[in-house]
């Protein structure tokens, strides 16, 4: 049996802590003209999926721009888009299946220039409704335009076929291989710690928190880092996000498992069961 005693708490707490602290948040930002962010999974994937974003407008959207992508290859085809649609103030969901047919969920929501919001866009299995919700409105749209498996190749701030570029900034990007609970979405939308949020489905993060071209994946997938495209920039402006307590004491639990911890004589005592 293995034994081993922890003598100086504040080291142990010392330690801790740095699973418990705020997540630290920066953004990128998009000026809109030919750049972007680009990644690829390790592995693939297909629906149900869910993807997140934090997002500030600079300019106001006048047209389509998409801010989030997941798909097949390098063109809109078989792939799900969060996006600004042509209509004034209307944010979509959008699944474009191979042949190019589009089906879309849309939401109308004003007042959003200049301030840190959320957009979830959910895509359930198959030919299911989509679903997206922007901070307290919400919209679901059926349809049959499907999009394949093998989803793998990713861009923020345009689609993956280097067209509709947004113009604004992104403080988060998640993706989830799941449809979210609708306590997780609203978690999400009130700015929780994304990271403690469905975080064994969550394929990919990226908090742009690193002053650098490329931002490191923080989801499960081995893949999935992404590159700054042309003049996508690091940024210090970001949201408020809360704590990642509750996703932190999670983690320090598995750090502990197969261990059985007591306390005797001012020390901790951790012992292999």
């Amino acid at each position: 049996m293995m034994k081993k005693v922890i003598r100086n708490f504040s080291v142990l707490i010392s330690t801790l802590s740095v699973f418990v602290s705020s997540p630290v948040h920066a953004s990128i930002l998009f000026d809109g003209v030919n750049d972007g962010m680009t990644g690829t999974f390790t592995s693939t994937y297909a629906d149900p999926i869910t993807i997140g974003i934090k997002v500030k407008y600079t300019a106001h959207p006048v047209a389509v721009d998409v801010m989030a992508s997941l798909g097949n290859g390098d063109t809109r085809d078989d792939s799900y888009m969060c996006r600004t649609n042509a209509t004034d103030d209307q944010f979509g969901a959008l699944s474009r299946s191979s042949g190019g047919g589009e089906a879309n969920a849309n939401v109308v929501k004003a007042g959003l220039d200049g301030v840190w919001f959320s957009i979830v866009c959910e895509f359930p299995s198959g030919d299911s409704d989509r679903n997206v919700f922007v901070e307290d409105v919400t919209d679901t749209n059926g349809g049959d335009e499907f999009v394949g498996g093998a989803l793998q190749f990713l861009r923020a701030g345009q689609s993956l076929s280097e067209a509709q570029e947004f113009a604004g900034r992104l403080a988060e990007f998640a993706i989830w291989d799941r449809v979210l609970t609708t306590q997780e979405i609203t978690d999400y939308i009130d700015d929780d710690c994304t990271a403690s949020i469905g975080s064994s489905d969550l394929i990919g993060y990226w908090s742009f928190n690193v002053n650098n071209a490329t931002q490191p994946n923080e989801g499960v997938d081995a893949g999935g880092d992404l590159t700054a495209m042309d003049s996508a920039v690091f940024d210090s402006d970001h949201p408020v996000m809360g704590s990642c307590g509750s996703g932190a004491v999670q983690r320090i639990m598995r750090l502990f498992e197969g261990f059985r911890l007591t306390i005797g004589s001012g020390k901790l005592i951790i012992m292999q069961q």
